[in-house]
């Protein structure tokens, strides 16, 4: 199954009644990435006063999760996840830091500020589709090891760990079922 994506970062903006509103769009795979984004981000913007959020993880079953950061509920966090579903892109966030200018925007306005700045990040991205990534083992003799070894650098086939063992080599690799199968297969026929 493959899913539409970035692999780089992206920035848009929007302003509205002098509040500046810069939305940051990340390649995001895993929830444990979110904090220290949060603090870069944070630390980078020392005088803004919201950074809400959303983001989309997963293939097949999907997580995804909305902050508001204490903007009022649903004006924040909601329109900028309604964006990721209208642009239909996953294992990406999208970080939209609010410098308030001073005027209160109210409901309407906040909604359309966020979804805007989400909106111009996405409309800055280049999106890539890309096969979900599946890991698995295979055990192997050296002169094997050193027969494969093309094949897994031209499929870009991640190596996550080697162990060798006497004559052996443990491969616990990363790549798409397709390339992977295609692997074991021809480990197999060596």
């Amino acid at each position: 199954m493959k899913i539409k994506t970035i692999q780089d970062t992206f920035i848009g903006e929007f302003k509205s009644l002098n509040s500046k509103f810069i939305a940051y769009l990340y390649p995001f795979d895993s929830k444990e990435k979110l904090a220290p984004i949060i603090a870069k981000l944070k630390k980078e913007h020392p005088k803004a006063r919201h950074w809400c959020y959303a983001y989309r993880l997963g293939y097949e079953n999907e997580e995804y999760r909305a902050n508001d950061d204490g903007e009022p509920n649903g004006t924040a966090g909601k329109p900028i996840l309604n964006q990721l579903y209208s642009h239909d892109v996953k294992n990406v966030l999208i970080v939209v830091v609010r410098y308030f200018g001073g005027t209160k925007l109210g409901v309407p306005g906040l909604i359309e500020a966020y979804k805007e700045a989400a909106h111009d990040a996405l409309n800055n991205a280049i999106f890539v589709f890309e096969d979900q990534k599946h890991e698995t083992n295979c055990s192997m003799s050296m002169s094997k090891y050193y027969q494969i070894m093309p094949y897994i650098k031209k499929n870009n086939i991640t190596i996550i760990s080697e162990e060798i063992e006497a004559n052996n080599i443990n491969l616990n690799v990363k790549g798409s079922k397709e390339e992977l199968d295609s692997l074991i297969s021809i480990i197999k026929s060596f």
